[in-house]
């Protein structure tokens, strides 16, 4: 005995649902009225037939733009270490500095109040004309070790080949940092390799020498590619974390 099937018919055939993703794949960027409207079917429906394959409407990943250059420097180095297993890649450090806004992004919630009666202190929130409050944060690991996470503390550079008379983390905090915090973590695993993107504070004499002398081998990397350092993933759950626990900080 065929089995009936329950609640309103579906308004779409086969042959109209491959047509409405088809459609859709054709033209990502379509409002869901447009679409209704060349297919004759509520949005509703054209919603529904779209998640039925697992479409959804997101926002635009930030990605970089490479030009034939810089795509062509990427290859380069995509061929230069695909030679080596995964577990070489154990034996490299990777490192990268975030910068957390405590303030960014906490917005106002919504509260229970009498209309009509007088603000209280506890039905306002105070808007700041200031930046958010910020910490540069420095951090590194290798495989499953993990190294420092550390803050970053601005100077005033001196010295020529970093940044002369500028404000901010320059090639001088950056190795006092390093000589502070990391050097101890190298000297456990002197044959580790380690890798930093192509920042200026980075790239800097200073900072150069300072590898060379303290016998740390650097891998290269492209430029404009942040997707090439896993440690990039691990500032948005921290960025997250500070904001779970620290609601409110207003200093560091």
């Amino acid at each position: 005995m065929e089995s009936r099937r329950h609640g309103r018919p579906r308004t779409t055939t086969t042959s109209d649902d491959r047509a409405i993703v088809l459609y859709t794949k054709r033209h990502d960027r379509a409002p869901l009225a447009d679409i209704s409207n060349v297919f004759g079917v509520s949005a509703r429906t054209i919603e529904r037939r779209l998640h039925e394959q697992d479409i959804f409407k997101e926002f635009q990943r930030k990605k970089w733009f490479l030009d034939e250059r810089l795509a062509a420097a990427r290859l380069v180095w995509a061929r230069q270490y695909v030679i080596y297993p995964p577990e070489w890649w154990d034996f490299v450090v990777f490192s990268d500095e975030c910068s957390i806004d405590v303030d960014a992004g906490n917005y106002s919630q919504r509260v229970w109040r009498q209309r009509r009666q007088p603000l209280e202190a506890r039905h306002v929130r105070g808007k700041k004309t200031a930046r958010p409050v910020s910490q540069m944060v420095w951090a590194c690991f290798a495989g499953a070790k993990k190294g420092p996470c550390v803050d970053v503390n601005p100077e005033r550079d001196t010295g020529d080949s970093s940044g002369a008379g500028s404000k901010g983390v320059t090639a001088v905090s950056y190795t006092a940092m390093l000589s502070n915090f990391y050097l101890d973590y190298q000297r456990q695993y002197p044959h580790y390799k380690f890798v930093q993107d192509n920042a200026p504070i980075h790239k800097a004499r200073l900072a150069t020498q300072w590898f060379y002398s303290n016998g740390i081998e650097l891998i290269s990397h492209p430029a404009y590619s942040p997707d090439l350092n896993p440690i990039e993933h691990a500032w948005v759950p921290l960025k997250e974390l500070v904001k779970q626990h620290y609601p409110h900080l207003s200093t560091m």
